[in-house]
């Protein structure tokens, strides 16, 4: 059964300090207001009456007025009152609408649906050279299609039921926790670029009610024994795994340096015994001191680039000379690259006795750790990692 409230929404506030009053239409579980064309200051409205205080000059007037587009409201739903069960929320409100408003013209916006939105954020993604992004959007969608067998969905049709039944689906399958909470982050963050868009009424968001929950992992960071053990590690020059050597240790001496970043210096991004750069994933600036250690790796391999440049100008001799950062091909490229180092980190990791996995992403994690052991404050530790937010730090650090 459908219900009818008038509502002020104090979440917008004018410059004048009135806020809209809506009808507010619930029906099967889905929340929509209506415009009445009126805004009151909070001060004035009484929530339990459901009316203008009568200390506003304008009350008994506005009252009325309010009275009577509710009763008309509540009499156009009496009047399907056998079926309504079998409309939906918005179909009841387009209805409403018809009966406060008959003059005015409908409107035909476009309703629009999950994957063929996400779809739009993937390509314009791609546009951006965002391949990263596009991937985890495009994968983590899938787990959606899964769940609907294929069949697309209206973005104001996912409501907090939809979330619990995939939330069911997911876990049934022996998907882990975290696993869950990525699926339903990416879908938040499609809806969240949808209502920026205007393709979704803020009143249909069902992660106002749904928290996303995260399950604590295990620690991975690694002692910082560990990093001395792989220094006084005697290993062939110019092998393979004396590189990865070199790359984990300069990694660890630049504060964590990401191994992205890592494979894209240039000789150019040293500067006055510091490293400048732009972090591929944020965009931000950083600027780091070189330290005597990273600085004595840095020295080899520009000795080295003298006779053995790589044709792209990079620092280190890791990505394929065909590389340019801007296709697909790349990003496969540099993937490749990446499973090729975390390899060969764990058989470094074995040579000196380490019982788990040593990677890219343990190196980052172990350099924070070791940070925060040592008295560095949280909120810099996040800004050498590059977190938008303290709570990613505090994760790692957890």
């Amino acid at each position: 059964m459908a219900t009818l409230k008038i509502i002020i929404d104090t979440r917008t506030i004018k410059k004048d300090l009135t806020s809209p009053i809506y009808l507010r239409l619930i029906h099967l579980r889905k929340t929509l207001n209506i415009k009445l064309g009126l805004y009151i200051e909070a001060k004035h409205w009484n929530p339990n009456t459901q009316k203008v205080k009568l200390n506003h000059p304008n009350a008994k007037r506005w009252n009325i007025t309010l009275t009577d587009k509710k009763l008309k409201a509540e009499k156009a739903l009496l009047d399907i009152e056998e079926h309504i069960n079998n409309k939906s929320a918005h179909q009841l409100k387009d209805l409403i609408i018809s009966t406060l408003y008959p003059h005015m013209k409908k409107a035909t916006k476009k309703r629009h649906t999950l994957f063929e939105f996400t779809n739009k954020i993937i390509q314009e993604l791609e546009t951006a050279q965002k391949h990263a992004t596009a991937k985890t959007y495009h994968y983590d969608i899938l787990a959606f299609k899964r769940f609907r067998k294929g069949k697309d969905i209206y973005l104001d049709e996912i409501d907090y039921d939809f979330l619990k039944a995939f939330e069911a689906h997911t876990l049934g399958r022996g998907v882990s926790q975290n696993g869950l909470s990525h699926y339903m982050k990416t879908l938040r963050a499609v809806l969240n670029r949808a209502i920026r868009s205007e393709a979704l009424d803020p009143n249909c968001y069902p992660f106002r009610f749904y928290i996303i929950r995260r399950q604590k992992t295990i620690k991975r960071a690694i002692d910082k024994s560990y990093f001395n053990k792989i220094k006084d590690l005697e290993l062939v020059q110019e092998t393979t795994l004396w590189h990865t050597k070199n790359y984990i240790l300069f990694m660890f001496y630049t504060q964590g340096m990401n191994f992205r970043d890592m494979t894209l210096l240039k000789s150019e991004n040293i500067q006055n015994n510091r490293l400048v750069y732009i972090r591929r994933k944020t965009k931000r600036i950083y600027n780091i001191k070189i330290t005597d250690k990273a600085k004595e790796i840095l020295d080899y391999y520009n000795l080295r680039n003298e006779s053995q440049p790589h044709p792209k100008g990079y620092l280190f001799p890791i990505l394929p000379h065909n590389y340019s950062e801007d296709t697909e091909k790349d990003h496969k490229m540099y993937n490749s690259a990446l499973k090729y180092m975390n390899d060969s980190c764990n058989t470094i990791g074995d040579l000196c006795g380490l019982k788990t996995k040593l990677t890219t992403y343990v190196i980052r994690h172990s350099w924070a750790t070791i940070g925060k052991k040592l008295g560095i404050a949280t909120n810099v530790i996040q800004e050498a990692l590059g977190h938008s937010d303290l709570a990613t730090t505090e994760a790692y650090l957890a």
